[in-house]
């Protein structure tokens, strides 16, 4: 990623993440919002602190939404972005999955296992 690239990343307001990233982020909460698709339908915002920064992240997913559901407000979460595969393993061109974890520290394991998602259940995620 060029310094470009980092620089409009850091400055946006949304959650983006490239294929195969992970971030690491303080979850604030959650909010029902129209959904930019069919405004009929809601979807979630979730918000997050980022090294210091507010971020939204819209995720309409039902893996997500129970992941988070699992998640106290104020914990340290990790969000990763991987390319979907098919039945053969093979990357679907455009398609991303979304895995949701608590952040373990060294020696803990209470954590629920890890949830994901795939941008097939979430209409709404532009990322």
């Amino acid at each position: 990623m060029g310094e470009l690239a980092k620089k409009a990343k850091q400055q946006s307001k949304f959650l983006k993440m490239d294929m195969n990233e992970s971030v690491l982020v303080k979850y604030v909460g959650y909010r029902f919002m129209p959904s930019n698709f069919d405004p009929s339908k809601e979807t979630v915002q979730y918000e997050f602190e980022v090294d210091g920064s507010t971020k939204y992240w819209t995720n309409g997913s039902t893996y997500v939404m129970l992941a988070f559901d699992d998640i106290p407000k104020g914990s340290l979460v990790t969000i990763t972005r991987k390319p979907l595969l098919d039945k053969n393993e093979n990357v679907i061109e455009g398609k991303s999955k979304y895995l949701v974890e608590p952040f373990e520290e060294e020696g803990q394991s209470t954590a629920p296992p890890p949830t994901s998602a795939t941008d097939d259940e979430d209409p709404d995620n532009p990322f």
